[in-house]
């Protein structure tokens, strides 16, 4: 009966580290990234920058990001077919003094975009009496 409570309490103790382990590998790799939001100014292969609003200075500012091969983006296949002018969200990690790039995500549809596509016939004609 002992033995059986022993190795019960072994498995919980051994289970318990897995699940530790396995939440520091987790968050070990994101938990240095911040983010970022703001309409391109011009983007390549290697690098893309945006202007983005700087809250200490109350104004928007150019900044720029290191892309390379471990940036996974969204929205395009290549940094490089970031228009100018498109919103994008960037999650990136400081190293060496460069904000290097691991997540770029393209806004894939503006909201202004979305409203012209619809005339005002078309959107109260689609509303229920629910809806109203």
């Amino acid at each position: 009966m002992f033995k059986a409570i022993g190795r019960l309490c072994f498995g919980i103790i051994l289970a318990g580290g897995f699940a530790l382990s396995a939440y520091a590998q987790d968050t070990e790799g994101t938990k240095d990234l911040q983010a970022a939001f703001g309409a391109v100014v011009k983007a390549s292969e290697t690098e893309i920058v945006i202007s983005q609003y700087n809250s200490e200075q109350e104004m928007d500012q150019e900044v720029t990001y290191t892309v390379d091969p471990q940036t996974h983006l969204e929205g395009a296949a290549t940094a490089a077919e970031i228009a100018a002018g498109e919103e994008v969200e960037i999650l990136y990690e400081e190293m060496d003094g460069k904000k290097v790039a691991r997540f770029i995500s393209k806004e894939l549809l503006p909201a202004d975009e979305m409203q012209e596509d619809y005339t005002e016939d078309e959107v109260s004609s689609n509303a229920t009496s629910e809806d109203l």
